[in-house]
């Protein structure tokens, strides 16, 4: 009896295990949206915590079902705007000539892809958490999965996109996160700070009742934010790991029965980094909280450890154990200097996503050429010139976007003659005064997310 499978039933095979292991990572994948959930809802006010999750489990919806729309087909080059793209110069006329290759289901794949996009806009959230409008938020999140995050996506990672095979981000430092990033930079500009954020005080409240609203802002539920840590670092795994598998596999049958063992070999160079490099980001704030004798501030480790796993994403698959931890020190300290450079010029983020997913994602690109054997620091500056381009791209079409978002909504106010009997606010989409202080979640949820009513 035969026992060495022909090329058609080992092709068959890796058909059906490549499509298991998708499965399987695009859960982890989508397990990350808990994760933002509950470090989001235990990082900032009590007041709001049903507000956070609303948010959180709503975009998933509105993003399903725009991905599902319209995002794919861009994603896939199936849009009647590959054709527009190709005909203006920002997308190649014919693909470029690749191996053959055994692909997941694109239902599968589907799958995958739409957890890439409503993480990049879940990072936007948290952002723009405890001052945005629950509805307004939402439809931008639709419209940044189903056409923003696609497109960027498409650029670098379709055959057909303007920077494939010219910009490397193997599972989305730049296109997911630092994506993210932008448009969570762009939303709270336009909100602007959250009431006694740096003694913020548009309506004169005076310095103790400003006291008194900056303890209500303050991180409620610790323990909560760091279980969500955690969803989030087991998710990673499915991110980085799932990457490789996502656009198929080489048949062995053309290539080689080698190409599986290179293939698990580069799995495990992507698990190992992916564990490696949060660590070493962790310990870096660590250590710079001894070295600068600061409390040890326990979010501040959370974040670090995530702005770590940021930044290797962009070359999980390159980087050997010492890449990653060397990736990791890099992205902790720049997630530290993001903070100083946006407290310092009072950007409110509430739980620091911008700088956990913003210059980490840019170390990220900027080191993948560094760790692929032989490194090229020409590569590298390029990687970043196009990293930072691509993150003001983003941050302008979001800018533009939030705008847009915010005169609809005051004209549809005026059109149908709503008022705030709250008070005011500094922009339609953001609530006003009166809510943020008593809390989103009884004045607009008309719950507390720690009792049965909030008129209790």
């Amino acid at each position: 009896m035969d026992l060495i499978p022909s090329p058609t039933d080992l092709d068959f095979s890796i058909f059906f295990g490549l499509n298991i292991i998708l499965f399987v990572a695009a859960i982890l994948v989508l397990l990350m949206q808990p994760g933002f959930m509950m470090l989001e809802t235990g990082a900032v006010s009590r007041l709001n915590a049903i507000n956070d999750i609303y948010k959180n489990l709503l975009d998933i919806c509105f993003g399903a079902v725009a991905f599902w729309l319209v995002g794919w087909d861009i994603l896939t080059g199936a849009s009647p705007l590959t054709p527009l793209l190709s005909q203006i110069g920002l997308a190649a006329a014919e693909p470029a000539a690749t191996a053959t290759v055994i692909k997941p289901d694109p239902t599968i794949n589907f799958l995958f892809q739409l957890g890439f996009a409503t993480t990049a806009a879940t990072i936007c959230s948290g952002a723009v958490t405890g001052r945005i409008r629950p509805h307004v938020y939402l439809v931008f999140a639709g419209l940044f999965t189903g056409f923003f995050y696609p497109l960027i996506a498409f650029t670098v990672w379709h055959p057909l996109g303007l920077l494939y095979g010219v910009f490397y981000d193997f599972a989305g430092s730049i296109v997911v996160h630092a994506s993210g990033a932008a448009a969570g930079l762009a939303g709270t500009l336009l909100l602007r700070p959250r009431l006694a954020y740096n003694g913020y005080d548009p309506i004169g409240l005076g310095r103790e009742q400003l006291f008194r609203v900056a303890k209500r802002h303050a991180p409620h539920n610790l323990p909560l934010a760091a279980l969500g840590v955690v969803f989030l670092w087991i998710g990673w795994f499915g991110f980085n790991g799932g990457t490789l598998f996502a656009n198929g596999l080489a048949s062995p049958a053309l290539a080689g029965t080698d190409v599986l063992s290179t293939t698990v070999a580069e799995f495990g160079r992507i698990a190992a980094a992916t564990i490696l490099a949060p660590a070493a980001a962790a310990l870096t704030a660590t250590l710079i909280h001894l070295l600068t004798g600061e409390d040890r501030s326990l979010l501040d480790t959370m974040n670090a450890l995530l702005a770590g796993a940021v930044a290797v994403t962009a070359g999980a698959n390159r980087f050997d154990a010492v890449d990653a931890l060397l990736v990791g020190v890099v992205a902790g300290a720049a997630y530290r200097v993001g903070v100083v450079v946006l407290e310092r010029r009072s950007v409110d983020d509430p739980v620091n996503a911008i700088a956990v997913h913003g210059l980490p994602g840019l170390v990220g690109v900027v080191a993948a050429p560094l760790g692929a054997g032989v490194p090229s620091f020409q590569a590298a500056l390029n990687q970043g010139a196009i990293g930072v381009g691509l993150f003001f791209v983003v941050f302008f079409s979001s800018l533009f976007m939030f705008a847009l978002l915010n005169g609809l909504y005051a004209l549809i106010r005026r059109v149908i003659g709503a008022r705030d009997e709250e008070g005011p606010a500094p922009v339609a989409m953001r609530v006003p005064y009166r809510t943020e202080m008593l809390g989103i979640d009884a004045e607009v949820h008309g719950q507390d997310a720690y009792s049965f009513s909030a008129k209790e």
